[in-house]
C-alpha cells in the first residue's frame, strides 16, 4: 500500500541529538514525506508552511513523540521462556533456554518470529539486532517475517567453532547463502549478523572461514563476550600464546566497527582498550546481567576508553523487551557501584535515553538514516501516550509544568508497553495500540 503524499504528527517532540543533551518541542511536530522527515520542529512554524495546508493532523495533547529505540542484543527463539527465573544460569539454560532453541524448526519460526516483531513494535523498538539458531531454514523464515513486518533486523544463523577444516567451511557456508540473500535488503532494513556461539571455548581457529564471509559481505559480526566471569579466560587451544578470547577475535579478523558483544563486563584494561581501538560495539545488557546474577558492567570504564555502547534487553535472560526497563537497569548497576566508589559518577536518564536512540544508530553507522528527528532522515518514530505512565493519568495540560527530561524520566523509570500507542518504521505505521476495552 502506497504511503500518502504528506503524514502530518503533533505532540511533545523529545530526541537527543547528542549524547546526554536533549531536544524538545514542547507543541512539536514533525512532517513526513515517502517515508522521510521533511521537517520538524515547533507546530506554530509547520503548520503555516504551503505544503501543510489542508493536510490533517493526528494530534494528541498527551501525545510524546520520539525516534524509534534500538535493541542490540536479543534472541528471538528464547522470548517464550522471557521472567523464568532459575537458582543458577545453568540450570536456567538447560530446562528452558535449550529445549526452545533445539526446537525451533522452520514452522516453529515462522509461527513465534511474526510475535516476536509484534512486542517489539508495542516496546517501541523500531531496530533489533537478533540471535536465532543454528538453523538455516529456521532463520530464513524469521527474515522472511521481517520483511513481512516492517521492522528493521539484523539478524543470524548460529555459528559455532566446534568443527574445523572443510567442514567448518561446509556448515559456514548456509552464512554466506544468507548474508547473500538478505543483507542490505529492503535499501538497508534487512541486515545479516554473523552471529558467534563458543567463542570462549579455545576453538576460535574454527572462525577463520566466517572472517573471510564477513569481509566479503560486509555483514555485521555479534557474539557474546564475557558473558559470565568464569568466561573471560578460555583455554588457548588453537592459540597458546593469546590468553582471551578478544585477542582470539582480533587475530582472525573478527573484531571492527560492525562488531557486536553482548555483555562484556569481565574484560581486562588491554581487552577494553583492544576493543576500543578496533572500533567495537559493546551491548550493555543490565537487567539479563542481574537476572542471572553475573556481574554489573563498568559502564564509565569503557565509555572513558572510547569503547561505542549501546543497549540491550538479552531476551530471555533479560526478563522482557522493555528498553525503558533495560535504560532503568543501566543507571541502577551504575548506582550501585557508585555506592563502592564514590569516584564513579551515574548517567542520566538523558545519557540512558541517548544510548538507546542515537547512541545505537551511531554506533551502528546509521546515525544519517535513524536515531533523531533531522529532516532527511527515515521516519522511524514512537507516539507514547505521557497518561499512561503519569500518576496523574488523563488529566488536562498534562505536559504543561513538565520539562523534557522529566518526561524522560517518568519515561524510563515508569515506562513500558502500555505507554505505546504507535510505532513507525520509514513512515508506515508497523503498531498501533488497540482500542480500550469498555467494561
Amino acid at each position: 500500500m502506497p504511503l500518502p503524499s504528506l503524514q502530518a504528527l503533533r505532540g511533545f517532540l523529545i530526541d537527543s541529538p547528542s549524547a546526554g543533551k536533549l531536544r524538545a518541542y514542547r507543541d512539536g511536530a514533525i512532517l513526513i514525506e515517502s517515508g522521510k522527515i521533511l521537517d520538524a520542529g515547533e507546530f506554530e512554524r509547520l503548520a503555516f508552511l504551503p505544503e501543510t495546508q489542508g493536510v490533517i493532523w493526528q494530534q494528541s495533547p498527551d501525545s510524546v513523540l520520539i525516534p524509534g529505540m534500538i535493541d542490540t542484543h536479543t534472541h528471538l527463539p528464547q522470548y517464550p521462556a522471557v521472567g523464568r527465573q532459575e537458582a543458577s544460569g545453568a540450570q536456567w539454560r538447560d530446562r528452558h533456554i535449550r529445549p526452545l532453541e533445539q526446537n525451533f524448526t522452520p514452522p516453529i519460526a515462522a509461527e513465534q518470529a511474526p510475535g516476536f516483531y509484534q512486542a517489539l513494535a508495542r516496546h517501541g523498538t523500531t531496530l533489533a539486532a537478533i540471535y536465532t539458531t543454528s538453523d538455516e531454514d529456521s532463520c530464513q523464515r524469521c527474515f522472511e517475517a521481517a520483511e513481512a513486518f516492517g521492522l528493521r533486523v539484523i539478524l543470524g544463523k548460529t555459528e559455532t567453532a566446534a568443527q574445523s577444516g572443510r567442514r567448518t567451511d561446509s556448515t559456514h557456508e548456509t552464512g554466506r547463502r544468507l548474508a547473500r540473500s538478505w543483507h542490505g535488503r529492503d535499501g538497508g532494513r534487512l541486515e545479516y549478523a554473523l552471529t558467534l556461539s563458543g567463542i570462549a571455548s579455545g576453538q576460535a581457529e574454527g572462525f577463520r572461514s566466517l572472517a573471510r564471509i564477513a569481509q566479503e559481505s560486509e555483514c555485521y559480526v555479534q557474539a557474546h563476550l564475557t558473558e559470565t566471569i568464569s568466561a573471560s579466560s578460555p583455554a588457548p587451544d588453537f592459540f597458546p600464546d593469546v590468553q582471551s578470547a578478544v585477542a582470539q577475535l582480533d587475530l582472525i579478523g573478527l573484531l571492527g566497527a560492525k562488531t557486536l558483544l553482548g555483555n562484556a563486563f569481565a574484560l581486562t584494561d588491554g581487552e577494553i582498550n583492544r576493543l576500543a581501538d578496533r572500533g567495537c560495539i559493546v551491548t550493555h545488557c543490565p537487567t539479563a546481567n542481574v537476572f542471572l546474577r553475573n556481574g554489573l558492567l563498568p559502564y564509565t570504564k569503557l565509555q572513558a576508553a572510547g569503547v561505542k555502547l549501546t543497549l540491550g534487553s538479552d531476551v530471555a535472560a533479560g526478563p522482557d523487551l522493555n528498553l525503558w526497563r533495560v535504560m532503568r537497569g543501566m543507571i541502577d548497576t551504575q548506582v550501585v557501584r557508585s555506592l563502592l566508589d564514590s569516584e564513579i559518577p551515574v548517567p542520566t536518564s538523558a545519557d540512558a535515553f541517548y544510548l538507546a536512540t542515537l547512541g545505537a544508530a551511531t554506533a551502528l553507522g546509521k546515525s544519517a538514516q535513524i536515531g533523531s528527528f533531522e529532516p532527511g532522515k527515515d521516519a522511524d518514530l514512537v507516539v507514547l501516550d505521557l497518561a499512561a505512565i503519569h500518576p496523574r493519568g488523563r488529566h488536562p495540560n498534562l505536559t504543561a509544568d513538565l520539562s523534557a527530561e522529566e518526561i524522560i524520566s517518568l519515561l524510563v523509570h515508569r515506562g513500558g508497553p502500555d505507554a505505546t500507542r504507535e510505532t513507525w518504521v520509514r513512515g508506515r505505521r508497523v503498531y498501533s495500540a488497540p482500542p480500550p476495552v469498555l467494561l
